[in-house]
């Protein structure tokens, strides 16, 4: 699941970069910006919840009867 925040000021959040792919801390979750800082100084960040992906993944060696997967 991916959620992205509206525009936030890059003066809520904690990190030692803003470009695009760094790694921040906003209200205590951690996040990857995925917008760079515009005149004012705001933000987007997104939170990417992986774990469902990496469960499926995990799961894949021992599903015998899978002969393929396709991802749309």
């Amino acid at each position: 699941m991916v959620d992205e925040t509206g525009y936030v000021n890059k003066s809520e959040v904690q990190g030692s970069s803003f470009e695009v792919g760094a790694k921040v801390t906003y209200e205590g979750r951690e996040m990857t910006v995925s917008q760079a800082p515009d005149s004012d100084g705001d933000i987007k960040l997104i939170d990417l919840d992986l774990s469902g992906v990496m469960a499926l993944a995990a799961s894949l060696p021992e599903c015998k009867s899978l002969t393929s997967l396709e991802c749309a």
